[in-house]
C-alpha cells in the first residue's frame, strides 16, 4: 500500500467512535441511522477551499457541516458520546456543552438563516472563516494527494478499508484538544461577519486612514457641524458671516523653485522648450551652435509668491465687560480668522486667567462650549499680555492677535499693559454690543485699519425651534372627507380617559391617550372639549412621561401589552404636534427619569442605558453594581449600608451619585426617597410617615398616626403630592411643598393628588351607535335628515330658530325608502376608531366615526363638507370652508344663529336636495 493511500485512510476513513460514517459507496456522509450530513461532491469543495491552509481534522470539519443541517438538536447528544475525554471534570463537560449546545459555539451557526444555511459556497465559506486559524492534521504539501483520492478513488479506500487484515489506524475521534480549537474558531463567526466575507472576501472592511487636515479645513468642517448644533447654530453662523469679510493679511517671501508665473524677462540659459521663436529662424548648424554657445536667447518666466510658514497666537478677553454678546461674537471673529488661515499658518488661542494663560481649544465643540462658560472678573486681560508675549517665538515671525470690545481697546491701564510689552506688530479686534467690528494693525510705524464692519447679530439667538413633524403623513385620509386630513384637528372633542392613561402637566391642562390611539390634551379649566393632537398613536397603554416646561415638550412611553413593544413620543404643545419613534433597545426598558437631555432607565435585570428621545437609540449603557436595587424613579438603594443613590447623565457618562446615607441612629431610616419640582434635591419618606429633606438635612414631623405607611403615589411631574395609607387608619394626603396634611378617608384620592389639574377635564355625552341615515320630510314639508339607532329609534338633525339641533322628532315624518341607507364599517388600520360610511346613487356619501362626529360629501362639488358633533340636544360643526358653527363646547366659540342657520341652509340641506 503506498504512503499517498495510508495518508488518506488516515484522514478520510472514521475513527471507531465516531458518530458519522460513509454510505452509499462513499458518495454521502451521514449519521448512523442513515440521516445525511454531507455529499461527497460537497466535502471536495470544502477540502479545495481549505487545502492551501492544510487540511483540519475531519471529524471537526463533519459537526461544523452538520450543524448547519435540520435536526442538529436531536444529534448532539450522538456526538457528545463520541468526544474522547481522557480525564472527566466539570470543566471539560462544561467545554463540550459550551462548543456543541451554546449561542457562542456551534449553536450560533445552527441558528443561522435557512438561506445561508442551505446555499453550498457559503457552507464552504463559513468552513474556511472556521478553520483557516485551526490547527492543521495533514499540512498544504499532504492536502491535493488526500483530496485526489476523495475524488476519484474513494470505492478503493473503502474496499481496503472493509477487507481482512486492515491495519491503518484513522486520525483519532474528535477529542477535547479539537473542540477547543474549534471553538476559538467560531469566536468571530456571526451572520455579518459572514455576509461581509461573502460579498468582499474581506473579515472587516478597511477604514479610512487619519489625515490631519490643515486647520483651517478642519474650523470649516466644524462650523458645518454647528450649524445644526441647537446651543452653538448662532456662534456658527456668525462665523460664516465673518469669514467674508475678515482675514489676516498675507505675506509674499521666497520664489518657487519651479517658476510656473508670466514672462518676466530674457535669459541665455534656460530649456529648449522656453527657446524665443526668433531663435527657430536660424537654420540648424546656426541653432545649433548658437545653444552650445550660450548665445540663444530664452524666457525667463516670473517667480509667483509662495506662502511661508506662519503662526498667530490669537489672546481673548474673557473679562467682565466681554459677559453677553462681546463673549459670542468675539468668539465667532476667532472662528472667521482660524476658518480663513493660510495651508501654512499655525494658529494658536489662550485667554487670560490672571497673570496666567490658558490654551483655548477652537477645534472642538467642546473647547468652544468650555472657553463660552469661562467667566472673569477683571476689567481687562492686561494682566496675561507678559505670559502671552513669552509664549511668542522669537526666532519665528509670530505675531498676537487680541480680540476684545472697544471699551477695553481704550482703557488706559490696558494701554499701559500693552505698550509695556512693545510687541514689534499685532492686530488688534475689537467687538461691539451694536454689531460693529474693527481690525487693525499695530506696529512700530503706527496703526493701520485693515477692516472694518457691522452685522446684524440676530443670528447669534439661532433659529426657533422647529415643529416636531407629523406622526405619519396621512394619505389614507385621501378619500375620506378633508377633515380626516386637516392638523390640529379643528374641532374640540368629548372623551373619557381612565386616571391611568392621563399626563397632569400643571397649569398646561392634561394629556390623556385613549383607547383607540388618540391623543388628547384638554388645555383650558373650561366646559369645553379636548384637542385632538394626533388620532394615530403606536398601540399601547401609557407607562411613563416627562413633562420639559420650558420647551413645551411632552416626552412619553407607550407599552403594547401583548408584544411589549414601547414607542417613544414627543408632544410639542405649542406647535400641537407629534412624532412617535420605536425604543432601540434589545430587552424591555424601564423608564427612570429624564436626566441631562436624554432619557435614563433600566435595561434587563442589570443595565442602565441613556436613549435619545429624537431617534429612540440606546446612547450608552452601563451595568448596575449587584449591591443597588432599584426603588423608585431614577433611586436605587444598597439595603446593606442603607445608602441612596440617583441615576444621572453628565452629557458624556451614566452617572450613580450619591444622594443619602443612614451612618448613625440620628439619621432616619428612608423606605422612599422621590423629587419635588418645588424643593431642591431628593425628599424622603420614614417608615413613620415623615418628611426628610436631604439637602438640608430637615426633618418635618407630619403627625401621621405612628403606624406603618403602606402606599404612596405621587402627583405625575410636580410630585409634590403623597398619598399615605396608615394601615388601618385610612389614607392621609400629604403636600411636601405646602407642608400640609388632609386627611383623605372615603374622598376621591385620584381628585386629591392631582388637585386643579382634574378641573381641566369635562367630558359631554355624544352619540355615535347609529345603524341607517336617511332622508326624512316633515309636516311643512321640509327636508330633514334622519339617524336610525341600534334600537330602531329616529333621531333628527333639525334647525329651529336658527340653531340646530339632534332630537327626537316631535311631529310624524315621511321618509323615501330608496333614499335609506345603511352604514358599512371600513377598514382604516392606521387609526384606532371605527368609520363607518353609505352610499347613496349619485355618489354621495355619509361618514359616521366613533368619536361622535358625522362628515357629508355631497357628489356636487359646489356643496361644501359639513361634519357634525353629535352630542344631544344643540350641536356643532365645521365646514370646509374652514368655519366653525354651535356649541360653544366643541368650537371654543360663541354660537352665531344667522350663522347655523346659513350652514344648515348650504350644506346641510344642501346635501339634501342633491339627492332629492
Amino acid at each position: 500500500m503506498s504512503a499517498d493511500m495510508t495518508k488518506a485512510q488516515k484522514y478520510l476513513l472514521p475513527p471507531s467512535r465516531s458518530f458519522w460514517k460513509w454510505s452509499d459507496d462513499g458518495e454521502v456522509i451521514c449519521w448512523h441511522d442513515d440521516r445525511t450530513i454531507i455529499f461527497k461532491v460537497e466535502l471536495i469543495q470544502v477540502l479545495q477551499r481549505l487545502a492551501p491552509m492544510g487540511l483540519p481534522s475531519l471529524s471537526s470539519l463533519v459537526v461544523t457541516l452538520a450543524s448547519m443541517r435540520e435536526g442538529w438538536a436531536e444529534s448532539i447528544s450522538e456526538v457528545m458520546g463520541s468526544v474522547e475525554v481522557y480525564d472527566p471534570s466539570a470543566e471539560s463537560s462544561q467545554l463540550i456543552e459550551s462548543v456543541l449546545l451554546g449561542v457562542g459555539g456551534l449553536g450560533k451557526l445552527a441558528a443561522l438563516p435557512q438561506s445561508l444555511r442551505s446555499s453550498t459556497e457559503v457552507r464552504v465559506t463559513i468552513c474556511q472563516m472556521v478553520f483557516e486559524n485551526v490547527r492543521s492534521v495533514l499540512s498544504a504539501e499532504e492536502a491535493p494527494g488526500v483530496i485526489q483520492y476523495l475524488t476519484h478513488g474513494m470505492d478503493e479506500v473503502l474496499a481496503t478499508y472493509n477487507s481482512p487484515g486492515f491495519q491503518v489506524i484513522p486520525f483519532r475521534a474528535l477529542s477535547l484538544a479539537d473542540l477547543v480549537q474549534l471553538n476559538r474558531g467560531l469566536e468571530g463567526v456571526d451572520e455579518k461577519s459572514i455576509e461581509l466575507r461573502k460579498r468582499t472576501s474581506l473579515d472587516e472592511l478597511p477604514q479610512a486612514a487619519e489625515i490631519e487636515l490643515p486647520q483651517s479645513q478642519q474650523m470649516r468642517g466644524l462650523l458645518d457641524k454647528l450649524q445644526h448644533d441647537e446651543s452653538l447654530q448662532g456662534v456658527a453662523r456668525l462665523a460664516k458671516q465673518l469669514m467674508g469679510a475678515v482675514s489676516l493679511p498675507r505675506k509674499v517671501s521666497d520664489p518657487d523653485e519651479v517658476p510656473t508665473g508670466g514672462i518676466s524677462d530674457i535669459s541665455n540659459r534656460g530649456s529648449l522648450d522656453q527657446l524665443m521663436l526668433t531663435e527657430l529662424a536660424h537654420d540648424d548648424l546656426t541653432l545649433a551652435v548658437r545653444i552650445s554657445s550660450n548665445e540663444a536667447l530664452y524666457l525667463r518666466r516670473e517667480s509667483p509668491p509662495q506662502a511661508t510658514w506662519r503662526e498667530f497666537s490669537l489672546f481673548l478677553d474673557c473679562g467682565i465687560r466681554m459677559w453677553g454678546v462681546p463673549r459670542f461674537y468675539a468668539t465667532a471673529v476667532a472662528l472667521a480668522l482660524v476658518a480663513n488661515a493660510e495651508e501654512y499658518t499655525v494658529v494658536r488661542a489662550f485667554r487670560a486667567d490672571g497673570v496666567h494663560l490658558k490654551e483655548v481649544d477652537l477645534l472642538t465643540r467642546d473647547g468652544i462650549v468650555e472657553h463660552l462658560q469661562c467667566l472673569q472678573a477683571e476689567l481687562h486681560p492686561g494682566g496675561g499680555l507678559k505670559a502671552l508675549a513669552a509664549k511668542l517665538n522669537p526666532e519665528e515671525e509670530s505675531n498676537p492677535v487680541l480680540i476684545t470690545t472697544h471699551d477695553v481697546a481704550h482703557d488706559k491701564s490696558f494701554q499701559e499693559a500693552l505698550a509695556a510689552q512693545a510687541f514689534p506688530l499685532l492686530y488688534l479686534a475689537t467687538v461691539n454690543r451694536d454689531g460693529s467690528m474693527r481690525l487693525e494693525q499695530r506696529g512700530l510705524q503706527g496703526r493701520k485699519l485693515l477692516r472694518e464692519l457691522e452685522l446684524n447679530l440676530e443670528d447669534l439667538y439661532g433659529s426657533k425651534p422647529k415643529k416636531l413633524p407629523a406622526l405619519v403623513e396621512k394619505t389614507w385620509g385621501s378619500d375620506l372627507p378633508a377633515i380626516f386630513s386637516i392638523r390640529p384637528f379643528p374641532l374640540l372633542l368629548s372623551v373619557n380617559i381612565t386616571s391611568d392613561q392621563q399626563m397632569h402637566l400643571g397649569e398646561h391642562g392634561v394629556l390623556g391617550i385613549t383607547k383607540d390611539r388618540r391623543l388628547m390634551h384638554w388645555h383650558r379649566k373650561e366646559h369645553i372639549g379636548a384637542r385632538q393632537l394626533a388620532d394615530d398613536l403606536p398601540p399601547g397603554r401609557l407607562q411613563w412621561f416627562h413633562f420639559d416646561e420650558p420647551s413645551d415638550l411632552v416626552n412619553a412611553i407607550v407599552v403594547e401589552t401583548n408584544s411589549r413593544k414601547q414607542s417613544l413620543l414627543a408632544v410639542q404643545l405649542g406647535g400641537q404636534t407629534t412624532l412617535a419613534v420605536d425604543l432601540q433597545t434589545s430587552s424591555e426598558f424601564i423608564p427612570l427619569a429624564w436626566n441631562g437631555g436624554m432619557l435614563l432607565g433600566q435595561k434587563g435585570a442589570n443595565h442602565l442605558c441613556a436613549i435619545d428621545t429624537t431617534s429612540g437609540e440606546e446612547v450608552q449603557s452601563t451595568g448596575i453594581p449587584s449591591s443597588w436595587k432599584r426603588c423608585s424613579g431614577r433611586f436605587y438603594r444598597n439595603p446593606r449600608s442603607d445608602e441612596w443613590c440617583a441615576v444621572s447623565f453628565d452629557g458624556k457618562t451614566i452617572r450613580m451619585e450619591k444622594v443619602f446615607s443612614s451612618p448613625h441612629e440620628k439619621t432616619p431610616w428612608l423606605m422612599h426617597i422621590f423629587e419635588c419640582k418645588e424643593v431642591e434635591g431628593p425628599i424622603g419618606l420614614t417608615h413613620k410617615g415623615d418628611i426628610c429633606f436631604t439637602a438640608t438635612g430637615e426633618l418635618w414631623e407630619t403627625q401621621i398616626p405612628k403606624q406603618s405607611v403602606k402606599g404612596i403615589s405621587l402627583i405625575g411631574q410636580h410630585a409634590s403630592r403623597l398619598c399615605l395609607t396608615s394601615s388601618g387608619l385610612g389614607n392621609y394626603l400629604v403636600d411636601v411643598h405646602k407642608r400640609t396634611v388632609v386627611s383623605a378617608k372615603g374622598k376621591n384620592t385620584s381628585s386629591l393628588l392631582f388637585g386643579e389639574s382634574m378641573a381641566f377635564i369635562s367630558p359631554s355625552n355624544t352619540r355615535h351607535r347609529f345603524t341607517h341615515i336617511q332622508v326624512c320630510e316633515n309636516e311643512s314639508g321640509q327636508l330633514r335628515l334622519g339617524l336610525i339607532t341600534r334600537r330602531g329609534q329616529r333621531m333628527m338633525i333639525d334647525c329651529s330658530h336658527g340653531i340646530i339641533h339632534l332630537r327626537f322628532p316631535r311631529e310624524s315624518m315621511t321618509t323615501e325608502t330608496q333614499l335609506h341607507r345603511p352604514f358599512s364599517p371600513l377598514k382604516i388600520p392606521e387609526v384606532g376608531y371605527q368609520v363607518s360610511r353609505a352610499v347613496w346613487n349619485d355618489g354621495s356619501e355619509a361618514f359616521l366615526d366613533s368619536r361622535g362626529l358625522l362628515h357629508l360629501r355631497s357628489a356636487d362639488h359646489t356643496i361644501p363638507e359639513v361634519t357634525i358633533a353629535l352630542t344631544d340636544g344643540v350641536v356643532a360643526g365645521w365646514v370646509s370652508d374652514g368655519r366653525l358653527w354651535g356649541v360653544h363646547y366643541f368650537t371654543q366659540q360663541q354660537p352665531h344663529r344667522d350663522v347655523d342657520a346659513e350652514i344648515f341652509e348650504q350644506a346641510i340641506l344642501g346635501f339634501l336636495e342633491q339627492l332629492v
